[in-house]
């Protein structure tokens, strides 16, 4: 049986470890490059569980090496979040927050939370706001076993208004939850995509089969970066 080609922009890595740390030294690279252009980093960063790694590095990378970056310039946007009460352990920012965020240089002026403690239409109508002009750098995404990212999930409807998108039927709890759109994920210089897991070979199979899942729909304007573990990719052998 010979390897599956992947695409080249696709790197593959021996555990996510290891795939945790290169996003780590990946994300400082684009973050140094556009505090370098522009004076700023515009970082949207992705829930879940996977990513969680790639926050407990940055946090270490804050504690020994303060002057790794700019800290002070970089501006922290969520891609999603549930509509939970604040401070709920499963909401997104909360999981920054305690991987990651709770003691950074990063002001807390320029974290952007999704405010779903006050229900889901005026959250929408805040992020609305918050995103309106911004050039972002970077958006990182996970993807779920069914293929979904953000809280954009396969086969509902992803009518997005002023660049976001409000789900009232999400497959996993809770149902309501608020996400950026496809075009607005899509708007960032850089698209980052992280999958690990055996679980998520099954969704992997689809992507490279060209089947439309919402991972898929979104591209980088410049690049489109999608790191792979080894376990994730563990079957994938020419028939």
């Amino acid at each position: 049986m010979s390897q599956v080609k992947l695409p080249s922009n696709w790197q593959v890595f021996k555990t996510s470890d290891v795939i945790a740390q290169n996003a780590c030294d990946k994300i400082i690279e684009i973050a140094n490059q556009a505090i370098s252009v522009k004076g700023r980093f515009d970082f949207v960063t992705a829930g879940g569980t996977t990513p969680n790694a790639i926050y407990a590095l940055l946090a270490k990378l804050e504690q020994q090496q303060p002057k790794a970056t700019k800290w002070k310039k970089w501006f922290i946007y969520v891609g999603d979040e549930r509509v939970l009460p604040a401070g709920d352990n499963e909401r997104n920012s909360q999981m920054l927050e305690s991987h990651w965020l709770d003691n950074s240089r990063i002001p807390k002026s320029n974290r952007f939370y999704m405010p779903t403690e006050l229900g889901l239409q005026a959250a929408a109508d805040f992020y609305r706001k918050v995103i309106a002009g911004v050039e972002f750098d970077l958006v990182l995404l996970g993807m779920g076993e069914d293929g979904h990212t953000a809280s954009l999930f396969p086969g509902h409807s992803s009518v997005s208004l002023g660049g976001v998108v409000c789900e009232t039927q999400s497959p996993k709890p809770p149902l309501e939850r608020l996400s950026l759109s496809y075009e607005t994920l899509s708007s960032a210089k850089t698209v980052m995509k992280i999958v690990t897991g055996r679980s998520k070979s099954e969704a992997l199979h689809a992507w490279l089969d060209d089947q439309d899942l919402p991972i898929t729909r979104v591209k980088g304007v410049t690049e489109t970066l999608v790191m792979v573990d080894q376990e994730a990719i563990a079957d994938f052998t020419d028939k």
